[in-house]
């Protein structure tokens, strides 16, 4: 869900004296400075379990398959799932990001996207955004940055292990 909010003048004139687009309320958990860079929505897409919807005005949502009942929770908590679908995400998201500045409306998701890309230890935009083989070089290597931070491999292989019997 996002809201509009519109502060409007008190002198009865209707003038429009500030304006937000695309806010989210926030959840439990969340602190004040902090929004998730890839929301999850759980709706009815057919026979695929995940995509990427992109809203230029509001950034990314990953939008999982509400007809296999669970999946968005295990997509949260299991790192095989995770694994599975965030690089590829990740890289979706990225072939979508606009050059800073490129809209009217500079598009704020995607600054927040560039300062997670910066946090990885990766360049903000591709050395020559005009270059495909620039741009796919530099997806890979914020998709790789992105997968050593997470560390699906190693989290798997604790996720998976038999918990030892006590016999």
């Amino acid at each position: 869900m996002r809201f509009r909010v519109l502060v409007i003048a008190a002198d009865g004139t209707g003038r429009i004296l500030a304006a937000a687009d695309g806010l989210r309320p926030s959840t439990p958990g969340d602190d004040a400075d902090r929004q998730a860079l890839l929301p999850m929505r759980e709706r009815d897409i057919g026979n695929e379990l995940w995509k990427i919807e992109v809203d230029y005005r509001t950034g990314p949502v990953l939008v999982v398959s509400n007809r296999v009942s669970g999946l968005a929770a295990q997509i949260r908590t299991v790192p095989l799932l995770q694994g599975l679908v965030f690089p590829h995400a990740f890289r979706a998201i990225l072939r979508d990001l606009n050059p800073p500045g490129e809209s009217d409306d500079d598009d704020l998701w995607g600054d927040n996207w560039r300062l997670f890309l910066i946090d990885l230890g990766v360049p903000a935009e591709p050395e020559d955004p005009n270059d495909a083989d620039a741009v796919d070089e530099w997806i890979e290597t914020a998709v790789k940055a992105f997968a050593d931070l997470k560390e699906f491999t190693k989290r798997i292989k604790l996720f998976s292990q038999p918990e030892a019997s006590d016999a």
